[in-house]
């Protein structure tokens, strides 16, 4: 299996950047028939989004949990999906 890119990753309206610093575009969600502005911008947040949830999933598949581990599991889950529903108080969140 081909590894993905690395993130983070972020969404900047319809286009999702590779946080590298020099905010170069790596991909663009297109405004196509059927698919409205909002509707693409919360596509891109969700793409965004992709690295941090596969971690989040490897993450809960190879381990013992105690309580606390959980509990601080699911803040950064509730956050991450914050984000992904575009609420700009989340941290990283985006309009």
């Amino acid at each position: 299996m081909t590894a993905h890119t690395p993130g983070p990753w972020v969404a900047d309206g319809q286009t999702v950047y590779k946080d590298e610093g020099n905010h170069t575009q790596w991909c663009g969600v297109a405004t196509t028939t059927g698919f409205s502005a909002p509707e693409a911008r919360a596509n891109a947040r969700l793409i965004a989004a992709a690295p941090e949830m596969a971690d989040i999933l490897r993450t809960l598949a190879h381990k013992n949990w105690t309580v606390h581990e959980v509990r601080n599991l699911s803040i950064h889950a509730r956050a991450l999906l914050a984000r992904i529903d575009g609420d700009a108080g989340a941290p990283g969140g985006t309009t």
